[in-house]
């Protein structure tokens, strides 16, 4: 129910914004359209994939992952795309890094099981 109603809040308030927007367009061939989809799908897939997660891992744990996400987007960035990391970049890395190592032995209990 939860992914439901954040999919219908997401839609409305982009069609709503969407006249104000200058710039956009939809895809104008089909390599366009597959992408389009494949996003589409694709984020639809991971929202329900984590809010799934949640009863089998605990809050604590897939808040974390939730956490490396960026972390994990800048990877398959350089390593897919040829992309290269700034040292800015690298500082951001290094502060989410850490924080999320410092919450870690906080959402634990001293038997190791999350806080849940």
């Amino acid at each position: 129910a939860v992914a439901f109603y954040m999919m219908v809040s997401a839609t409305i308030t982009l069609a709503l914004l969407f006249p104000f927007m200058s710039v956009f367009a939809l895809p104008q061939t089909v390599a366009g359209w597959v992408g389009f989809a494949g996003v589409a799908i694709g984020s639809t897939i991971g929202t329900l994939a984590f809010l799934c997660a949640f009863p089998i891992v605990g809050s604590v744990r897939a808040t974390m992952i939730s956490n490396v996400e960026p972390l994990l987007g800048i990877v398959f960035a350089v390593l897919v795309l040829g992309e290269t990391i700034s040292a800015m970049q690298l500082g951001g890395i290094a502060m989410v890094l850490a924080a999320v190592i410092s919450t870690g032995p906080i959402g634990t209990k001293p038997d190791g099981t999350d806080g849940d």
